[in-house]
């Protein structure tokens, strides 16, 4: 189960309610979710790897059952 939590790099602040959507490489739709109030956001459904979108861009591709940290700069 992949657990991705988004930051700001320079305070380490929690990005709040931030869209993300992730690809894995084995479903043929992308999942849309929010962060919670802590960044993170946990989907039970996503297995193996793919890739993860904030805000449109690319910021991540690999395995996906893992905690993954996403520092933003904005």
């Amino acid at each position: 189960m992949p657990t991705i939590q988004l930051l700001m790099k320079h305070t380490g602040e929690p990005l709040k309610r931030f869209p993300v959507t992730i690809l894995a490489d084995n479903m043929n739709s992308e999942i849309k979710a929010y962060t919670d109030r802590n960044g993170i956001v946990s989907l039970s459904e996503v297995t193996g790897s793919g890739r993860i979108f904030v805000d449109g861009h690319t910021h991540y591709q690999g395995n996906l059952d893992k905690k993954i940290l996403i520092e933003m700069w904005s």
